[in-house]
């Protein structure tokens, strides 16, 4: 069985204690990303938690969970890596679902079937491969250029009946000019790397 590990970049939100309730017996090791929380996630000491106090940057805070998880994986020849928001809450069995299709077609990439393109709350990697986050993508665009990236790798694979309860969605955007603005800078850089929108 492979080992799979999962990434959670939080600030301590309200969701964190059920979406870590929800992964971690699914998974060999839940990986927090500290953003910027009050308390340091204290009372998350059991688990492996990484500090960032950094400007805000969503494909930088991915870029540290994947890497500590490459510390913990060690040599291992596969490995594979959910990547969450803090507030995703997961069903039972959805990382063997999800990674049983990941596997199964020698993919690189797999997330929820829930829309045409990838969704960035919640998906998996083929951790092996060593596929960053693009830190240019600060708010927005990062996880579609994860799939692009992906995409040349070898398989992208959306698993039905994968879904997850996704509790805020995108309202941190959304009552944020600034992140309002960020987005369209994101924008203007994807369609400047790869030259159409996702």
């Amino acid at each position: 069985m492979i080992t799979t590990y999962a990434v959670i970049p939080t600030r301590g939100r309200d969701t964190l204690w059920e979406c870590v309730e929800a992964i971690r017996p699914q998974v060999d090791a839940v990986i927090l990303v500290d953003t910027g929380s009050p308390d340091h996630l204290a009372q998350y000491g059991y688990l492996e938690i990484v500090r960032d106090d950094g400007p805000r940057n969503i494909s930088r805070w991915w870029n540290r969970g994947l890497d500590h998880a490459v510390k913990v994986a060690g040599n291992a020849p596969a490995w594979n890596v959910a990547v969450l928001n803090d507030d995703v809450i997961v069903p039972p069995d959805w990382i063997a679902r999800v990674t049983s299709a990941l596997r199964a077609s020698s993919g690189t990439l797999a997330y929820p079937n829930t829309q045409y393109k990838i969704t960035g709350f919640a998906f998996v990697l083929a951790g092996e491969l060593g596929i960053r986050a693009d830190e240019r993508f600060v708010w927005w665009y990062g996880d579609d250029d994860i799939q692009f990236q992906a995409a040349q790798h070898g398989t992208v694979v959306t698993v039905p009946n994968a879904a997850v309860e996704h509790r805020y969605r995108s309202v941190q955007t959304y009552e944020s000019i600034e992140l309002i603005q960020q987005t369209e800078r994101d924008r203007e850089s994807f369609v400047a790397k790869w030259g159409r929108m996702p």
